[in-house]
Formats: C-alpha cells, sequence, structure tokens
C-alpha cells in the first residue's frame, strides 16, 4: 500500500466570527401583532345532512362509489381466477389483540411484585 500524503492543518483560527448577540435588540425588532381570529362554523350541507345514524349521513353517491368499488373487485378477482370471501377474516387480529392485553396485565402484575 502507497502511503497517502497528510492533509495540509487548517488555518488558525476560525473562518466564522458570529455577530454579538443581545436579547434585547431581537425583542424590539420581532414584535408579531395577532390575526385575524377565525370563527368555524359547520357548512350548510353538513348541518342538513345531520343525524344520530352513521348509514343516513352517507351520500347517495358515496354507496354507489362502494358498489363500483366492490364490481371492480368482483372482476379482478375473476379474470384471475381467485374466489373473493364473503367476509374477512378478523379472527387472527383479535386473537392478537387479546393476547397483548394479557400480556399487559401480565407485565402490570409483574410490576406491582417488585414494588
Amino acid at each position: 500500500m502507497d502511503q497517502q500524503p497528510m492533509p495540509s492543518p487548517l488555518p488558525f483560527g476560525p473562518a466564522f466570527s458570529p455577530r454579538p448577540f443581545s436579547p434585547s435588540q431581537a425583542s424590539a425588532t420581532a414584535s408579531p401583532s395577532p390575526g385575524p381570529s377565525v370563527t368555524p362554523s359547520p357548512s350548510p350541507l353538513i348541518a342538513a345532512n345531520a343525524s344520530a345514524s352513521p348509514e343516513a349521513s352517507v351520500e347517495p353517491g358515496r354507496r354507489s362509489s362502494r358498489e363500483k368499488a366492490e364490481e371492480q373487485l368482483d372482476r379482478v378477482a375473476a379474470e384471475n381466477g381467485v374466489k373473493r370471501p364473503k367476509e374477512i377474516n378478523t379472527r387472527p387480529f383479535k386473537d392478537l389483540l387479546a393476547f397483548g392485553e394479557e400480556d399487559e396485565r401480565r407485565w402490570q402484575a409483574k410490576s406491582e411484585w417488585t414494588n
């Protein structure tokens, strides 16, 4: 291996010297003024469609887009020879949640023993 020459040392002293700063100068030059206040109000469309049930608040166009999406998923599944399930299997997620809650209870009990 060939030895590489050592880099030359940097010149003595900093290349940048910061300006002196005093908080009194900063507060005298920068004084923000409050902006106009905005009062939120519900839009007329939302106020007219307000109801207690979430199903009633869904717009008719929204339902048709969901149906279109389902039709598209059915079409793609048929093209690829895949059978779509009628319902998503949520059991693994529920099991994982139960395991996590049980594990958390164990850790809480263990921390009570050590205190």
